[in-house]
């Protein structure tokens, strides 16, 4: 109670002869008493009610006075003599801090009911009814701490905070890892409680679990899945909105390296209502939207916070990351919407809607940011709003149908998606996609804000105005103001601007008569193609996809009867072989079943699986880490995926005998190498033998064009030193011309000599071709040009039939220098001897004294003529000298290549695994602990520093 209530309910008047608790209150409210006088009088008086009188004699004396001055009797005066003696914790409440009023009235009293009726003047107080024993006993609890309880208390936070559990370790003690190593008891207990609430929970009734809030829906720990996160920044993903906006982490498998998108999700941020069978559902559902255009779901883990939901792996780039800098065609532009259609017709088929949809949900590959094609883009969020989500970042792509219940229910609560029928659901869906294709076409959204989205008033822009007109009436039909009149995915995939727009690439017999031969092949080898599907890679899955889209003629993202039939028919092969193909890709489903793209990925993946995913499909069949597969381990990682159970141990040895006996070098000892594994993929088998042939052609084209260079590489080079020297001299020599002495007119005759050395040079530059023919062919080309300039004067069209003429092959042979004649290819282009000829003339009219008075020389013109013949010489030792740069630069590169990947067992080709007991394979020891007498096991790092250390030791 307040202050104010005390004061109220205490008449101070000279009618009072009592003084109760509720006037000692009053007292203390007004300031009037102290709080020692307050403690040690209650402490005499525990068991008196807050209107009970305090009826000793001393009070009863002064109770008047004392209340008029503001004093109370002392600590001797109210103390009784047939009371007990004070305790330890009234006797400690002297030093307790001073409180504050509310604070010592809520502590010392408790009233049980309503303030009783006020006394009037001359009447006794009401007295409160009995208290019951409930009572009696819930008042006792709430007897005030004293001063060493609470110090006791406070220093055991101290304690728990800073020994038990350090402050600074609280978010790594609850990691499951930390907590598993640093308490492993208390870690079994949760862990075997987790258990036994998630098979309650996964037995179908809604269990109650401990914590209402972060419960538990039955799922697989992630501790133990030997996935680790990775962070943004180790990845380098190009688009950072791919993990900011919709929260896609990459995950590591620490076993097999394979890659995953996770979204991690935090428990306490999901709509309360959710139950487990919701979540169970949700898993169900996504597993079987299994669609081309749609980021597969693979597995859903939880833990005691979180719920980790794994996705495949796709390197990728929103569209709004790319929006608004990328100018695609129209082709291109159809078919991202045609994909876009084809996810969400097929999700729908599913029961699933996505109704949060944002540019950053279309994820585009990631050489779509480099100018590349944005074929086979994926659409990522379906089935979460709602179940994981109640809101995005934005709502530019909602329909005005999701806004108003979304704004209704910040008001009033509760999930609006679970309220929303399946017809508004699509509905709602559909006007996202007319939202996409509006901004994939204007470069901008229709709305910018909710009020515009409700008002559902938007118009055309002009850069819309300049595509087809089926484009307008498909963006019409999806922004339709009737959410049951609008245009529906599956119907958009007909229409006339994606028909016209978009056509199946060619090549169907050709893939129809392959996808015929794997599924009449032995099963050991079917099997093998659905378990390499596994480690295939985005770029593996976007080069199937051509392929896929040639047989998927309808563009819906999958292939039915009806179109392997038809392609059947073009190859030139029966029905029934469609019908094979059919059954196997479906697991013998009914004829309304489709072909995914993961179920056809199964005839290519022999085709285009290489890298890293070649070696961790090999070492997930190498369990015992011997880096050999043996027709045990092969039968058990193709009989976990035979449904029929048809597989048998005798077949898989054949199919391994027929692989060696088809593979180069192999062993028949039914023991499978990484080589030999390798040579398993005949596509890549002949790619290698391409890649080798072609490795020993330039191998040998090198060391031909290395051998022709060397011999003439030092005759260049003395060459170019030689011919730097003479124009140096030359040009020392034109500056002394320049002096009007006898020095002048001999600098001017001695450069006559030295002309003549740079006129020998100029014609017979070093190279393979002997000196006469090189006389003949420079002749030629100086008839060449004569006739060039004659047919320039005389008819201007015959310049480019000249050209045309002196190219062979697409080549112009003046642009081509011979290794070993490169320098004479140069003097024949450049015409050396006919450059410098004019300066030789006019040195010897310099020169010439012929007629004149005087013996001098024109030491002016002499000057010029070598100024002229310096500058003209120097630029073609420069680029010859750049010339023989460039050729000694090719022959170190290709006499000295970069040393190639080591080949055999050993080596880079060891990708994620590489030893013998991997670290984490036993997720009950984090840690390897029982590896410690192994050499090869355990981190190579650890194996390392314990190396070094034992020799320190050692020493």
């Amino acid at each position: 109670l307040l202050p104010s209530h005390f004061c109220a309910m205490v008449d101070f008047t000279e009618n009072v002869q009592t003084v109760t608790i509720a006037d000692l209150g009053a007292a203390l409210a007004g300031g009037h008493v102290g709080l020692t006088d307050v403690f040690d009088t209650l402490s005499t008086n525990r068991t008196l009610g807050p209107f009970d009188s305090l009826n000793t004699t001393s009070l009863k004396t002064t109770s008047l006075e004392s209340t008029r001055t503001g004093r109370l009797p002392g600590r001797a005066a109210t103390q009784l003599s047939d009371k007990p003696p004070r305790s330890a914790a009234a006797k400690a409440s002297d030093m307790r801090p001073a409180l504050s009023t509310a604070e010592w009235v809520a502590s010392t009293m408790r009233l049980e009911s309503a303030p009783p009726t006020l006394p009037t003047a001359g009447a006794e107080a009401k007295r409160p009814p009995p208290l019951s024993r409930r009572d009696r006993k819930r008042q006792e609890t709430t007897e005030v701490l004293s001063v060493s309880a609470i110090f006791d208390e406070a220093a055991e936070k101290v304690v728990h905070r800073t020994i038990e559990n350090p402050w600074f370790l609280e978010s790594c003690m609850t990691h499951p890892t930390c907590r598993r190593v640093c308490f492993p008891a208390e870690h079994a207990t949760r862990h075997k409680r987790a258990r036994q609430d998630g098979e309650q929970a996964g037995e179908g009734d809604e269990a109650a679990h401990d914590d209402s809030t972060l419960q538990r829906f039955g799922f697989p720990d992630f501790g133990q899945a030997g996935y680790s996160l990775i962070t943004s920044e180790e990845v380098g993903c190009a688009d950072p909105l791919v993990g900011h906006v919709l929260g896609l982490q990459v995950a590591l498998h620490r076993k097999t390296s394979l890659q995953r998108y996770c979204l991690q999700h935090f428990k306490g941020k999901m709509p309360g209502n959710v139950k487990a069978t919701e979540m169970r559902s949700l898993s169900r559902s996504l597993k079987r939207l299994d669609h081309a255009n749609v980021l597969n779901f693979l597995e859903f883990f939880e833990d005691a916070e979180y719920v980790y939901l794994m996705y495949e792996y796709f390197p990728c780039c929103t569209l709004q990351h790319l929006m608004q800098t990328q100018q695609w065609s129209q082709v291109e532009m159809v078919n991202m919407i045609r994909e876009i259609c084809a996810a969400v017709s097929y999700a729908s088929n599913v029961n699933l809607a996505h109704l949060g949809f944002t540019f950053c949900h279309i994820l585009l590959p990631q050489s779509a940011a480099s100018g590349g094609d944005p074929l086979f883009c994926k659409v990522f969020g379906f089935g979460l709003m709602g179940v994981l989500y109640l809101d995005t970042i934005d709502h530019l792509c909602w329909a005005p149908e999701a806004v108003e219940r979304w704004q209704q229910s910040q008001e009033t609560g509760g999930n609006f998606v679970q309220k929303m029928e399946g017809s508004v659901r699509q509905g709602c869906d559909s006007w996202s996609i007319g939202v996409i294709c509006y901004s994939l076409v204007a470069k901008q959204p229709p709305f910018t804000t909710e009020q515009m989205i409700l008002l559902r008033k938007w118009q055309f822009t002009l850069s819309i105005e300049l595509v087809d007109v089926q484009a307008k009436s498909l963006i019409e039909g999806f922004l339709n103001v009737q959410g049951d009149k609008r245009l529906r995915a599956d119907r958009a995939l007909h229409h006339e601007w994606v028909h016209r727009r978009w056509r199946p690439p060619a090549g169907v017999e050709e893939v129809f008569c392959k996808i015929e031969d794997f599924c009449n092949a032995p099963l050991p080898k079917r099997l093998f193609g659905r378990f390499l599907t596994r480690f295939l890679e985005a770029e593996h899955l976007r080069g199937i996809a051509k392929p896929f889209y040639s047989l998927d003629m309808q563009g819906a993202g999958f292939i039915t009867l009806r179109e392997m039939e038809r392609a059947a028919k073009q190859a030139g092969r029966p029905a029934s072989s469609a019908q094979v193909v059919h059954s196997w890709m479906t697991g013998g489903g009914p004829a309304s079943a489709t072909i995914s793209l993961s179920r056809f990925a199964e005839t290519h993946a022999e085709d285009v699986i290489d890298g890293r995913a070649l070696r961790h499909a090999f070492e997930s069949l190498d369990d015992d880490g011997s880096e050999e597969v043996n027709a045990e381990e092969l039968f058990d990682a193709l009989a976990a995926i035979d449904t029929a159970g048809e597989l048998t141990l005798q077949q898989i040895v054949d199919y391994i005998a027929s692989c060696e006996g088809a593979a180069e070098g192999a062993n028949e000892d039914h023991q499978i190498d990484y080589a030999e594994f390798c040579e398993l993929f005949p596509v890549r088998v002949q790619k290698m033998k391409d890649l080798t042939g072609r490795i020993a052609t330039e191998r040998s084209l090198a060391d031909d064009q290395t051998g022709r260079f060397r011999p003439y590489s030092a005759k260049v080079e003395h060459w170019v030193t030689k011919a730097e020297g003479l124009v140096k001299t030359i040009s020392e020599l034109s500056l002394k011309c320049l002096e009007r002495t006898e020095t002048g007119n001999e600098a001017a005759r001695a450069m006559k000599k030295e002309f003549g050395r740079i006129e020998d040079l100029l014609r017979n530059p070093p190279g393979c071709i002997p000196a006469e023919e090189l006389e003949q062919m420079i002749a030629a080309k100086r008839k060449e040009l004569l006739k060039q300039k004659e047919k320039e004067k005389g008819q201007a069209g015959m310049k480019d039939k000249d050209k045309k003429a002196k190219k062979d092959n697409g080549v112009d042979n003046r642009d081509v220098y011979g290794f070993d004649s490169f320098l004479q290819d140069q003097a024949l282009q450049d015409n050396f001897v006919s450059v410098v000829a004019p300066d030789f003339r006019n040195l010897r009219t310099a020169l010439n004294t012929t007629g004149k008075l005087t013996n001098n020389v024109d030491q002016v013109k002499a000057h010029d003529a070598a100024e002229n013949l310096c500058t003209k010489v120097g630029l073609v030792v420069k680029k010859a000298r750049g010339q023989l740069q460039e050729y000694m630069a090719f022959s170190e590169a290709m006499e000295e290549p970069e040393a190639s990947l080591l080949q055999g067992t050993g080596g880079v080709q060891l990708s994620g695994r590489g030893l013998r007991v991997r670290q984490g394979e036993d997720d009950d020891d984090p840690l390897n602990q029982d590896a410690e007498g192994d050499e090869t096991a355990g981190n190579p790092m650890l194996r390392f520093v314990s190396d070094v250390t034992a020799r320190f030791i050692g020493h």
